[in-house]
């Protein structure tokens, strides 16, 4: 914390050790004597003193945080190091070891479906080649010169005032017929008792302290958000390595629900989506689905891709689902009576149509999330199109609530998030 009364003392600390009087008139500081040929006199029941010598304010207090430059610099470096440089130089250093430690040929498949076809099912912008480190952490400082307000605050605080014998006096302009006055060129001030002398300083060193702190505060507000977008940078780069790791070891990566997998086919990769567990209200019912993988194939081409395979529901088993073909596979998007290849070509998907990733990246990996949205979307809002026809009655299925307040419950004690209970009577 910072206390400004270890340091150097101000030049109001060694006024009042001498016992000096001063007066401050318009952001002067004037000396007062015993005797002066001045015309601006000061009287103050027995005492009768000449106001003499000025000084600007802001020369002053110019003069008291020069004295203190070392003890503000090291206060202000040390703050922000405790903060925010040594959060950001150690998650450089992790940044630095990560990028090193992630294989990321140029126009490589697998770069592509672990980063693209992820930026754009995420709505995200990650991408290594454009990571930089180079924060310019050494050249983050306040030194004292941008530390220095830009007009006195003595003179903010205390105004036209007077010191003397450890008292604090306002001056006020009056024409009462006071005996206690003091006259300045063409005024006449009143002075009127206000505090103890100490009063004021320490008013003055704490208004110090909160226009430095602010100044911190300011370079803080920078520095947080550069600590935010290098924590979202070393969270991408962290996931990133672990789907490498993941891959390497066994062929298939995934961040959250999404990811891919390497199949026993020469050049042929499997794209997928784990569609979280789920509530469909139909008809003033709810009915719960358990969590599914659904997905397509593509084969790589080198700089290219082409989707193979109809996307499905995967895995052993069968998935019971009104969108569902009966043997558990097919997921129904339009008319059952369209062909699957008709059905997609009316979201722009075209099987076995090359999709270049190299040239045309953000196109190529929008097309391979998009492929993945519809699934999940044809599962969880599949009544809510109304040109979809279902493989089997709702009926068929045992309701797990007729109520709102019954499926929230049911939700809470199975796991499933309130966002995941869909209406599909919209319809």
């Amino acid at each position: 914390m910072l206390d400004l009364h270890k340091g150097p003392k101000t030049f109001l600390f060694y006024f009042k050790s001498t016992n000096s009087p001063f007066a401050i008139i318009e952001n002067r500081l004037h000396t007062l004597e015993t005797k002066s040929d001045s015309k601006n006199v000061l009287y103050l029941g027995t005492k009768r003193l000449f106001l003499e010598q000025s000084e600007e304010l802001e020369k002053l207090e110019q003069e008291f945080l020069e004295k203190n430059r070392n003890y503000l610099e090291t206060y202000v470096s040390d703050e922000l190091d405790k903060k925010y440089l040594s959060h950001l130089k150690r998650s450089t250093i992790l940044m630095d070891n990560l990028k090193r430690s992630i294989i990321n040929p140029s126009g490589d498949i697998e770069s592509f479906l672990m980063i693209d076809v992820l930026n754009a099912y995420y709505s995200r912008d990650f991408n290594i080649n454009n990571i930089s480190n180079n924060f310019k952490l050494d050249g983050v400082s306040l030194r004292l010169e941008d530390l220095k307000p830009n007009k006195s605050i003595l003179g903010e605080i205390a105004g036209n005032s007077l010191f003397i014998d450890n008292n604090y006096y306002s001056l006020e302009t009056s024409n009462e017929g006071s005996p206690d006055k003091l006259f300045f060129g063409n005024y006449k001030f009143v002075p009127r008792l206000k505090g103890r002398y100490d009063e004021i300083e320490n008013k003055y060193l704490l208004r110090l302290k909160e226009l430095i702190d602010k100044k911190i505060n300011n370079v803080a507000e920078n520095l947080e958000g550069i600590l935010i977008n290098q924590k979202e940078t070393l969270d991408g780069l962290e996931k990133l390595a672990d789907m490498q790791n993941s891959y390497r070891q066994g062929g298939s990566a995934r961040i959250k629900d999404i990811g891919f997998e390497k199949t026993s086919i020469e050049g042929v990769y499997g794209i997928f989506l784990y569609v979280n567990s789920f509530i469909m209200k139909k008809n003033g019912k709810y009915y719960a689905f358990d969590k599914v993988k659904v997905g397509t194939a593509i084969e790589n081409l080198g700089r290219s891709f082409r989707i193979i395979a109809i996307p499905q529901v995967l895995g052993e088993g069968k998935y019971v689902h009104p969108f569902v073909s009966l043997n558990g596979k097919y997921i129904c998007f339009d008319s059952k009576f369209m062909s699957k290849e008709e059905v997609w070509a009316r979201v722009g998907v075209y099987f076995n149509k090359e999709y270049d990733f190299v040239n045309e990246k953000r196109r190529s990996a929008k097309i391979l999330s998009n492929v993945l949205k519809k699934c999940e979307l044809g599962l969880t809002n599949g009544y809510n199109n109304g040109a979809n026809t279902p493989f089997r009655y709702l009926e068929e299925l045992v309701p797990i609530a007729i109520n709102e307040a019954d499926a929230k419950r049911y939700a809470i004690n199975h796991g499933i998030s309130e966002w995941r209970i869909f209406d599909n009577d919209r319809n």
